[in-house]
């Protein structure tokens, strides 16, 4: 026990009670056998437990193996395990303390590039933290699940090369000849897809075909140009790639073959009651099965923008699709070629106002929106209809003049009432008013209000907000 405990000193492993009992409990049971305590143990060793008791590993600086001085411990035997992947090959890169959101502050700890192409964020943190801290950490992972991140959090670097090698072998579509199919009557997001896996799959010198049951839209039949599309099966068939739906004849409308693996990948969380990777089966909640392609596959493609447009602009997870195409970095003349392509030009002009619109989600349920520009009222019906559908109570300001429309679908709150205030009108549900005064003050008051909840016929105050 004493030489154990002066080895994790002298390797710069916390010694502190919290760390011993998460990560080496039998240690710490045999020195309570011996000595009475953890901390008679410690000073039985030579050390002193008060100075023990401060080093829990996030105070500590670490000089690590690559040259860079790390905050902790923890993150520096992190950077110790990633540099020795990088150096036998296991991983592509590695960066730290790499930015996700400046307006917040926000930075991951590490960003490591897979050996399948995707990008995988770890957070090296302490999940008890309590008060302020708990708050923006819950925020800031909020924000990875929305915008679609491939996240990992780790408390120390220990089974860190079994996770990052489990994760690569996992989310890495093989590279054989394979039949890509999707659900019948496809959508956007499904011939996006698969163009991609396609791609991907005649990029490796394997050979690819596709298969799909009913119509094809008009608009979108130019993502399978160039593409080999089958109404059988291959002889040389060795995988099948079914996406965006469950393999399932009722959802393909077509009969798949005995004896061919299948390998499944899906957005649609509910389909699937368990997730389970080890037999092929990828059903994970995203936008879109294009984002996930990209986010957790690596696939590169730029046509994948179309699945990510086409399936997400009027779902409940808009913010994602933007999050997904700032990471993507494509230019306005790639966007705006696809968007010809799918006749959307109409709705150019709603892309664009999204992506400039400001909005803020506050406590007591509220969305705030604020877009400048003022367009079309068909397009700002439009916005307003998005914003709706992210959340149950929408205060959407927008134009020169401080137009503001409010939206609701909480019986117990009247935005009529709001409006009046300002000289508008409508009904509990719908009203509308302008902003004569400042703008912050206006939504100070927004912010400041106590929504009732509604259980069961039942009002309940939000007095935690």
């Amino acid at each position: 026990v004493l030489s154990s405990i002066q080895m994790f000193y002298l390797n710069n492993i916390p010694l502190n009670f919290r760390f011993v009992n998460t990560h080496h409990s039998k240690l710490r049971k045999l020195a309570e056998k011996f000595f009475g305590s953890w901390g008679e143990a410690i000073e039985a060793a030579g050390f002193d437990y008060d100075e023990i008791k401060k080093n829990k590993g996030w105070g500590k600086p670490y000089l690590a193996e690559d040259g860079t001085l790390y905050r902790s411990q923890t993150e520096g035997q992190v950077a110790d395990e990633l540099y020795k992947m990088k150096q036998e090959e296991s991983i592509i890169e590695y960066t730290s303390q790499s930015i996700i959101m400046s307006g917040k502050g926000w930075f991951c700890d590490f960003v490591v590039t897979l050996n399948n192409g995707a990008k995988l964020y770890l957070e090296v943190d302490d999940i008890d933290y309590t008060g302020k801290k708990k708050d923006q950490d819950e925020e800031k992972f909020l924000f990875y699940e929305k915008a679609n991140y491939f996240l990992h959090r780790i408390k120390s670097c220990r089974n860190l090369k079994n996770i990052i090698d489990r994760y690569t072998t996992w989310f890495t579509i093989p590279a054989v000849d394979s039949v890509i199919t999707a659900h019948k009557n496809p959508d956007g997001d499904a011939l996006a897809s698969i163009r991609a896996v396609y791609n991907y799959i005649i990029s490796k010198g394997c050979k690819a075909s596709i298969r799909l049951a009913g119509e094809i839209p008009k608009n979108l039949s130019w993502l399978l140009d160039g593409t080999k599309v089958s109404k059988k099966i291959p002889e040389t068939t060795e995988n099948i790639v079914v996406l965006d739906c469950g393999p399932t004849k009722d959802r393909l409308g077509w009969d798949l073959p005995d004896g061919i693996p299948i390998y499944n990948i899906d957005h649609h969380k509910t389909r699937m009651e368990e997730n389970d990777p080890d037999n092929n089966i990828h059903v994970i909640d995203g936008c879109s099965t294009a984002s996930l392609l990209y986010s957790r596959f690596g696939i590169r493609d730029e046509i994948l923008v179309v699945g990510v447009y086409t399936d997400t602009l009027f779902t409940k997870k808009i913010s994602e699709v933007f999050y997904f195409l700032g990471d993507f970095n494509l230019d306005e003349e790639i966007v705006d070629s696809y968007l010809s392509k799918i006749n959307s030009n109409p709705d150019r002009k709603i892309w664009d106002l999204l992506n400039k619109a400001k909005t803020h989600r506050c406590k007591n349920g509220f969305l705030i929106a604020e877009i400048d520009d003022f367009a079309s009222p068909d397009v700002l019906e439009s916005i307003m209809q998005i914003f709706f559908k992210l959340s149950e109570s929408v205060c959407f300001i927008y134009g020169k003049h401080k137009m503001v429309k409010l939206r609701t679908s909480n019986p117990a709150l009247d935005v009529s009432e709001i409006a009046k205030k300002y000289s508008g009108g409508g009904h509990p549900y719908a009203s509308m008013c302008q902003v004569n005064g400042v703008l912050s003050e206006f939504k100070s008051l927004i912010r400041s209000l106590d929504i009732p909840k509604v259980i069961d016929g039942y009002e309940e105050s939000n007095n935690e907000y």
